[in-house]
Parts: C-alpha cells; sequence; structure tokens
C-alpha cells in the first residue's frame, strides 16, 4: 500500500487510495509539475508475464485516445503506472 502524502518519482503526491482489487490498488494523486490531478494504478503481481502484458497495455493507451480511456502518462519499473 502507498501511504497518503508519499512523493512518487519526485512528481507524483498520493492522496488517498480510490480502489482495490485482486491484481491492484488505485490512488488518487496530484502532478506536482502541472498541479493536474492523475490516478496512480500499482500493481500486486510478481508474474513476469503479468507484468508484461501490464506493460503491453499500458503502452497501447498511450497511443489510443478517446474519452472513456484513461490516458498513460508514466510507467515504472515499479509497477507503478500513472493515468491522468
Amino acid at each position: 500500500m502507498i501511504q497518503p502524502g508519499a512523493l512518487l518519482q519526485n512528481r507524483y503526491r498520493v492522496n488517498k487510495q480510490i480502489g482495490q482489487g485482486g491484481m491492484g490498488a488505485v490512488y488518487l494523486a496530484t502532478d506536482e509539475r502541472f498541479h493536474s490531478t492523475v490516478a496512480i494504478k500499482q500493481t500486486f503481481f510478481d508474474d513476469p508475464a503479468l507484468r508484461k502484458a501490464f506493460e503491453r497495455e499500458a503502452h497501447l493507451l498511450n497511443h489510443l485516445r478517446h474519452v472513456a480511456l484513461p490516458k498513460v502518462a508514466t510507467i515504472s519499473s515499479k509497477t507503478t503506472v500513472n493515468f491522468s
């Protein structure tokens, strides 16, 4: 669990956890560089195949634009992805 107030990548300040499931948790955060609200997705799995699939999804979402899809801003080797 990421604690409220934590600063990730020297940029994202975690405000609170807003969801959790079997594979991860989602946090509301502030991008301190652009002063915008973002969501941070943290995964709970260690399986390399799942991690690769998660990264593939993030890269795909980064190239897609639709109001119903999150925009991926960052992916970290610490299995955290930031959505704005």
